[in-house]
């Protein structure tokens, strides 16, 4: 199920990062589930699966990329859904924009 829903606020156009900061203590093989970005309840417009691996230094669990169009948005939502069986910790999800959006790290 969804591990992390909303905030839905209000964005301006332009680009975006979302990041998701967490520990997993445990999981099946497999994907740890999805992260995703909706405008409204109606319009999903990115999502990547997450990926068990190599737990990072930074704690960096996914990261997400996506744009909001001219005009910008009234109802932002970024999402984190886990499947079944995995255990994890979410510390913080993070939002960066325009020139704030921090390099990949790998």
């Amino acid at each position: 199920g969804y591990l992390q829903f909303g905030p839905g606020i209000p964005a301006q156009a332009g680009m975006y990062r979302a990041r998701w900061v967490g520990s997993v203590e445990s999981a099946p093989e497999g994907p740890l589930g999805y992260v995703e970005v909706w405008f409204g309840d109606e319009t999903r417009v990115a999502r990547q699966a997450v990926i068990a691996g190599t737990p990072r230094a930074d704690h960096v669990l996914a990261t997400l990329d996506f744009t909001v169009p001219a005009g910008g948005v009234q109802n932002l939502e970024y999402r984190f859904f886990v499947n079944a069986g995995v255990r994890m910790s979410l510390e913080r999800v993070e939002l960066f924009s325009g020139t704030a959006i921090p390099p990949q790290t790998p």
